[in-house]
């Protein structure tokens, strides 16, 4: 399969086998081609040349609903619902119960409760709104919506961890085991490799727009999977370089706020990449809203290159140099 945008050839050779029962997970640094693929599956863009077949059946697909209608469905890493629906209205928009004309509410509500509960994700309910459930249930919901369809044998998982906590991250493997023993077949994105060695039986590799190999994944290492992934030897790739210094950049004193975050206190240096950790409602996101001056902390302090920041504001942040990268870019990250 191959697929150019203008110049720039996004697919050179695009090949790929997924077999029943089979969690087959897809490989490949940013770049690879691995979006474009994805895409060409959904019919959310067509390819220049290849074939692709379901159940060995040769389908052309111009349109998700095509796609869809073959048994294709997938599970986005971009949240795509609608903030004032419920999530019973979203997880079957389009494919409501009706009754006389209407929308059957008393049934889409069962049939939501249904689903979400043979996923295992008792903790949401189907009436309530989108807006209201954290970015993790919305990624939840998400995978619901994707698994409404009674005839999806493919089912795409692309990146469907990337806002959910440990826990979440168990019920959603034992869904997709549950699925495979079915007979579904399961092509999981991540570039979490443990999460790769921990689900998946087959993998495929992709690197520029290529095919590079495909294996089971019990006969490949984890050092030797990146090693294709990256085209060469690990240590070669990701060389480490330390840089000492002494000088603080950003410092966080004894910082509480509500009842998310207790007495946080670390530095920031010159050069440095601090890595803050936690899973999702642990009060990561909260604590950098307080840095950029979204919100305000209740007890404690911050120095920007040594200076006390005073009634801190966004506009302060950002004249002082800081910038944001928001957990949700749809909701805050952007300003149209």
């Amino acid at each position: 399969m191959r697929k150019a945008f203008g110049e720039v050839v996004a697919l050179k050779r695009a090949e790929f086998i997924l077999k029943r029962g089979s969690i087959h997970a897809l490989c490949g640094g940013n770049g690879a081609g691995k979006s474009t693929f994805l895409s060409i599956l959904m019919g959310f863009i067509t390819p220049d040349s290849g074939h692709v077949f379901v159940n060995g059946k040769e389908q052309h697909f111009d349109n998700p609903k095509q796609a869809l209608a073959a048994g294709i469905t997938i599970v986005q890493q971009e949240l795509s619902t609608i903030p004032d629906l419920s999530v019973a209205e979203n997880i079957y928009l389009g494919n409501e119960p009706k009754k006389m004309g209407f929308v059957d509410f008393s049934q889409l509500n069962q049939q939501a409760q249904n689903l979400l509960d043979d996923l295992g994700f008792n903790d949401i309910s189907p009436q309530a709104k989108m807006r209201d459930l954290s970015v993790a249930e919305q990624q939840l919901v998400e995978i619901a919506k994707a698994l409404s369809h009674a005839n999806a044998d493919i089912i795409i998982m692309d990146e469907p961890t990337s806002a959910i906590g440990e826990e979440d991250v168990q019920k959603l493997f034992q869904s997709i085991r549950a699925l495979a023993e079915r007979g579904k077949g399961i092509i999981y994105v991540s570039h979490r490799l443990s999460e790769i060695f921990e689900l998946a039986d087959m993998f495929t590799i992709f690197r520029d727009g290529s095919y590079i190999c495909e294996g089971a994944i019990q006969d490949i290492t984890r050092e030797r999977l990146i090693e294709h992934i990256i085209g060469g030897e690990l240590s070669q790739e990701f060389a480490k370089f330390n840089i000492p210094s002494d000088d603080i950049v950003l410092e966080v004193n004894s910082l509480s706020w509500k009842n998310k975050l207790h007495q946080i206190n670390f530095q920031l240096r010159q050069g440095e990449i601090l890595g803050i950790y936690g899973l999702v409602g642990s009060g990561r996101s909260e604590l950098l809203d307080i840095i950029f001056g979204l919100e305000q902390a209740d007890q404690g302090s911050i120095y920007f290159q040594g200076q006390k920041l005073e009634r801190h504001s966004v506009k302060k942040a950002i004249n002082l140099g800081l910038a944001y990268v928001t957990e949700d870019r749809k909701a805050s990250g952007l300003v149209l």
